[in-house]
C-alpha cells in the first residue's frame, strides 16, 4: 500500500504531484465547470448568478480537494461549509437531489483524468504517487457527497413545512375573495407568480392543503385530477368533487363552491366532475321535493316499461323509428306506449315542454329512489 506521508511529511512524489495540479487549479476548476454543463442537464442552461455561483463552487472544490489529500486523509468531520451551502441553495432553487450528486460523480471523473495528466509516469514512484491520489479522489466525492445529501434533505424539509405554511394562508386569502393587493401582492400577475412558486416548492402541480374536513387542491386546468383522484381512491377510500375551469384567481372562491357542490353530488367513494353533467342533469341535481310535487300528474301510474320507452325516445330525438330500434320493439308497439304516457299524465309526448316536463319528473323520481 502506498502511503501519501512519511513521518508526517508528504511523500515527495506526492507532493510534487500535488503541487502541479496546484498550478493548474484555475484550469481544473474550469475543466470541472465544463463537465458538469456537458453532462448534467440540470446545469447545461446555467447563466447569470447561477452560473457565477457554479463556477465558485467548482473553484472551492478544487481548493477542498487539493487541501484534503496534503492532510494525506480525509477527516469525519471535514470542514465543507461550501458543500452545505451549496446542496442548500440546490434545495431552494428546485434541483433534484440525484442532479446534485450526479454533478459530484462528474467531478471526481474530471480530477481523476488531471490526476493522471498530472502524475509522473517515468518513475514507478511516480505512477504509485498517482495512484494514492487517484483513491482519494474517491474517498473524497464519497465523504462530501454524503455531506451534500443530508444538507439537501434537511434544507428540503425546512421548505416543505414552510411551504405549507405558505400555501395555507394564501388559500385563505384566495378563498375569501380578497384581492392579489389584498393579499400581499400587487396584482393577478403577482399572485399568479406566487402560485406557481407554490407549486415548484412544493413539488406538485398545484396547492394542496386541507382545510377543516377537507382537501382543497388548485391546479392547471390540463391537469388529470380525475384520474389522480380514482387512482388514489384505490388505495384509500375517498370522494371527491371538481369544479369547472376559471380563468383568473380572484374566480376561486366561485369554483370552491362548484368543487364542494360537485362532492355533494359525487356518488359514495367517487369522483364528479362538474364538467362531465350536462345543465339540464345539474339542475335536476339540485332539485327539491318542491320540484317532484311540481311534476306531472299520474306519474306514478307510469310503470317501468312506459319510463323505459319515454326516457329511449327522448334519446332519439323524438323518433319512433329509432326508438323502436334501440329498445328491439315494433314501431307500434312504441306508438301504443307513448299513447298509454299521454292517456296516464294528460301531456302531448309531441310538445317539447310536455316531454321535458316529463323527463324530468321521471328522472327525480329515479333520483329518489
Amino acid at each position: 500500500m502506498f502511503r501519501l506521508h512519511i513521518r508526517d511529511q508528504l511523500y515527495p512524489e506526492v507532493e510534487a504531484l500535488l503541487e502541479r495540479l496546484s498550478r493548474r487549479r484555475l484550469e481544473i476548476a474550469v475543466d470541472l465547470l465544463a463537465a458538469l454543463r456537458r453532462e448534467v442537464a440540470a446545469y447545461s442552461a446555467a447563466q447569470g448568478a447561477e452560473l457565477e455561483a457554479l463556477r465558485g463552487h467548482c473553484s472551492e472544490q478544487v481548493d477542498s480537494f487539493l487541501d484534503v489529500v496534503r492532510s494525506g486523509r480525509v477527516p469525519r468531520g471535514l470542514p465543507a461549509d461550501f458543500v452545505v451551502r451549496f446542496a442548500e441553495r440546490g434545495a431552494r432553487e428546485g434541483f433534484e437531489l440525484e442532479a446534485l450528486l450526479r454533478g459530484y460523480r462528474t467531478n471526481a471523473r474530471t480530477l481523476t483524468h488531471w490526476v493522471g495528466e498530472e502524475a509522473s509516469s517515468a518513475t514507478h514512484e511516480g505512477l504509485r504517487a498517482a495512484l494514492a491520489v487517484t483513491r482519494m479522489v474517491m474517498e473524497y466525492t464519497d465523504s462530501v457527497s454524503g455531506i451534500l445529501a443530508e444538507a439537501f434533505l434537511h434544507e428540503n424539509q425546512l421548505l416543505l413545512a414552510e411551504a405549507g405554511s405558505l400555501q395555507r394562508d394564501l388559500l385563505e386569502d384566495l378563498l375569501a375573495g380578497r384581492s392579489g393587493a389584498a393579499a400581499g401582492l400587487e396584482d393577478l400577475g403577482r399572485a399568479a407568480e406566487a402560485v406557481g412558486h407554490q407549486f415548484r416548492m412544493s413539488r406538485v402541480r398545484g396547492l394542496r392543503v386541507v382545510r377543516h374536513d377537507e382537501l382543497v387542491v388548485v391546479a392547471p386546468a390540463p391537469a388529470p385530477l380525475r384520474q389522480m383522484f380514482i387512482r388514489a381512491s384505490e388505495r384509500e377510500p375517498l370522494a371527491a368533487g371538481i369544479s369547472l375551469p376559471v380563468a383568473a384567481l380572484d374566480e376561486l372562491p366561485r369554483a370552491h363552491l362548484e368543487a364542494r357542490r360537485a362532492l355533494a353530488l359525487a356518488p359514495a367513494g367517487g369522483v364528479l366532475r362538474l364538467s362531465d353533467l350536462s345543465l339540464f342533469d345539474y339542475l335536476l341535481a339540485g332539485a327539491d321535493d318542491t320540484a317532484q310535487r311540481l311534476g306531472p300528474e299520474g306519474l306514478d301510474r307510469l310503470e317501468a316499461h312506459l319510463r323505459e320507452t319515454l326516457l329511449a325516445y327522448v334519446g332519439c330525438d323524438l323518433n319512433v323509428g329509432a326508438t323502436a330500434r334501440r329498445l328491439h320493439l315494433h314501431p307500434n308497439t312504441v306508438h301504443y306506449r307513448l299513447r298509454s304516457i299521454e292517456r296516464l299524465t294528460g301531456r302531448d309526448v309531441r310538445r317539447l315542454g310536455d316531454v321535458i316536463d316529463l323527463v324530468a319528473a321521471v328522472r327525480l323520481a329515479t333520483q329518489a329512489v
